[in-house]
């Protein structure tokens, strides 16, 4: 058992599940709108890997080095994992061509520029400290680039659906932001959703969240966008996920934030694998 719990924390804090997560996120675009490549789940899966792994290294440097001098071993696995990460996405994506580059630029700039602290006059800026763009910046960001770009890059026609699908994979990420927030809402300087409204009301948000989502599905199975078994696949995961940000607070555990919360999107996919069997 204490060796499962230490294998499940590794995980979360190496940013596997997190990566997991935004590829199984992608899968469920492929089944939707019915496109495959082995090439593009390798890049969204160790693109994630890199981008997180980047930023947590950035994060790294701006702690007590007598901190870190005691965790030389994590500290050397962690970069290690960044290096392959960056190695292995930079070949896909000389393998996936130019378009790829083009399409994910935005990205690379956001990502590169979001831990980092400019000084303008007498201010110090950082893209991440400005007020409640941090969760949304995280929801474009994802459902970008497990949507939006994998459509764009097999020029798929941009149309009412493609519109609706992201615009609740956008609600989606966004509700389950929100317990990251509600985790780090006692050590966070910056205006959260959770910070300025509270738990409570950050909760109705997610609810409400939730809610479109649904009525969306249910538009979708009614006028047959998505099937029967598609929708029930989905729309089950939405009610888990209700009930995930129902007991979510400010301080539940690693395992809460990283398997669970983190885990709802691996459990969707699962779900719309399932319903192809029946």
């Amino acid at each position: 058992m204490f060796f499962l719990l230490k294998l499940l924390k590794f995980f979360v804090e190496k940013n596997l599940v997190v990566a997991t997560s935004a590829l199984c996120l992608y899968k469920i675009t492929e089944h939707l709108f019915d496109f495959n490549s082995n090439y593009i789940s390798y890049f969204i899966f160790f693109s994630t890997l890199c981008a997180y792994s980047y930023m947590a290294q950035f994060q790294k440097l701006n702690t007590n080095h007598s901190i870190l001098s005691n965790k030389s071993n994590t500290l050397l696995s962690s970069k290690s994992i960044f290096l392959l990460s960056a190695f292995i996405t930079s070949c896909l994506l000389f393998i996936l061509n130019f378009k790829l580059l083009i399409l994910i630029t935005p990205v690379i700039i956001i990502c590169l520029l979001y831990p980092v602290k400019f000084q303008l006059y007498n201010t110090i800026i950082c893209i991440r400290s400005i007020p409640y763009l941090k969760i949304i910046l995280i929801s474009l960001v994802w459902s970008y680039m497990t949507m939006l770009m994998p459509i764009l890059y097999f020029s798929y026609e941009i149309n009412h659906v493609v519109i609706d699908f992201f615009f609740q994979r956008f609600l989606f990420i966004l509700v389950i932001a929100i317990p990251f927030d509600m985790r780090d809402m006692n050590i966070d300087t910056i205006k959260t959703i959770p910070n300025v409204f509270g738990i409570n009301n950050s909760k109705k948000l997610a609810f409400f969240c939730l809610l479109i989502i649904e009525l969306l599905l249910i538009i979708n199975v009614i006028s047959k966008v998505i099937s029967l078994n598609l929708f029930l696949a989905l729309f089950l995961t939405i009610e888990l996920t209700s009930l995930v940000i129902y007991f979510s607070h400010n301080k539940k555990s690693l395992i809460f934030y990283g398997i669970i919360v983190e885990g709802l999107s691996i459990i969707m996919c699962l779900f719309v694998i399932i319903s192809d069997l029946f």
